[in-house]
């Protein structure tokens, strides 16, 4: 944008302070030159996969037997697109890898081709432990500073956070985060992945969200003097599911999971009062876990194209849902369609789902596409199907039969 100056457009990439418009771009055609314009380089980027996939190329999954690039002796363009995300990040990961160097760089090509980013970098992650290996001697002289146990032993991994001077410390901790990386949006305090933290007399007194969520404000306001802009970053989860007693910091980013140990609210009531806590909300999701679904079909529910897209639009973008962190499996054969269209929706919840539906099917596979339609209507997780040997033996008929109209099409391509 810095090196074609558009006044016009001064609206159409502004970059906001939460960083909405980072991955704005705009697409502008004159007589005698088209413009890719971005408001940053990711923006530039989102602009010209944009153009490509107007003119008709797709990348479906993460490998080339899924690229289309068609032949076009002429080509023609005539319309000006202004456009960025409807969610600010947007991360489908898998938890145990791509499966290998390969598929990882077919994955990271297919995410930048289909636009899949992060305007902000989430940093939620299970952290808080990290401030006992950073302070080792602290902890060594000062037992107390560790989370109790119910028999009141110290917990080595947790932290009684209810004692002031281990909150200095993760004040610190933090400082030394963006002092040691700059450039990161933000850090993370998420405590252990387990519902029985401190166990301390003083820490039964107050309930576990307001001990975490306080400590995240007390983070916030440090950060908003001396590392303005940057953000704290923790999940809704386990123990700390419910929301605290009180509002969060603007910039405490809570990324709200489905697990829960004995929660004060029901989901409901959850849903309700998160908002009024913080304004700064995302979401955590398992879009695939093996050892829940063995990457069985009929897959993850991602593949109830329609479901998804109502959900991402109704329960997340249209409540200020700013981030998704998609746990997931490199499942492609059993998932790859239910991530291709959520990481659509993601962008734009309020695309033509039926179009690109047609557009799937006959762009990616071609002769065979009206069979291949069946066999993903048939394993539709919205039909609940009866994975029995009925649905089985349709479901490899239809793949046969897709299969030989695929050969066929081949055939007639090589015979003209």
């Amino acid at each position: 944008m810095k090196e074609f100056p558009m006044p016009e457009l001064a609206t159409a990439l502004n970059v906001k302070p939460n960083a909405d418009g980072k991955e704005a771009f705009a697409i502008r055609t004159t007589p005698k030159r088209l413009l890719l314009l971005g408001a940053t380089d990711l923006g530039a980027s989102h602009a010209a996969y944009r153009l490509l996939r107007e003119m008709g190329c797709r990348w479906f999954f993460p490998d080339p037997a899924w690229e289309v690039v068609p032949t076009a002796p002429k080509l023609e363009w005539n319309r000006d697109i202004t456009d960025r995300p409807a969610m600010l990040s947007r991360v489908i990961w898998f938890e145990a890898g791509s499966g290998g160097a390969l598929p990882e760089t077919n994955y990271q090509n297919w995410r930048r081709r289909n636009g899949a980013a992060e305007s902000i970098q989430i940093n939620g992650g299970h952290a808080l432990f990290s401030v006992i290996s950073l302070f080792p001697e602290e902890f060594k002289s000062h037992p107390e500073y560790y989370a109790r146990n119910a028999d009141g032993t110290p917990n080595t991994g947790d932290l009684e956070l209810t004692n002031p001077a281990v909150r200095k410390l993760i004040l610190e901790y933090c400082r030394r985060a963006f002092k040691d990386n700059p450039k990161a949006d933000m850090v993370s305090i998420d405590p252990t992945d387990s519902h029985t933290h401190s166990q301390s007399p003083e820490a039964l007194k107050t309930p576990y969200s307001d001990q975490i969520f306080g400590v995240a404000n007390e983070v916030a306001r440090m950060l908003q003097k001396d590392f303005p802009g940057k953000q704290v970053g923790l999940y809704s989860y386990n123990a700390h599911w419910d929301p605290p007693s009180f509002k969060l910091e603007p910039n405490v980013h809570v990324q709200m999971t489905c697990m829960s140990i004995t929660p004060k609210y029901t989901g409901e009531q959850r849903a309700q009062l998160w908002p009024q806590r913080s304004s700064n909300l995302g979401v955590y999701e398992y879009y695939s876990v093996f050892l829940w679904s063995g990457d069985s079909l009929p897959g993850s529910y991602t593949n109830d194209v329609r479901g998804s897209r109502k959900h991402i639009k109704e329960d997340l973008i249209n409540k200020g849902v700013i981030s998704m962190s998609a746990e997931s499996t490199s499942s492609w054969g059993s998932n790859g369609r239910g991530y291709y269209f959520a990481n659509m929706f993601f962008w734009n919840p309020d695309v033509d789902v039926d179009a690109q539906l047609a557009d799937f099917y006959e762009k990616d596979f071609g002769p065979a596409g009206p069979a291949m339609k069946r066999y993903y209507d048939l394993l539709d997780p919205a039909k609940e199907p009866l994975m029995g040997g009925h649905v089985f033996g349709l479901a490899f008929k239809y793949r046969t039969y897709a299969r030989r109209r695929e050969y066929v099409g081949i055939l007639s391509c090589c015979m003209r």
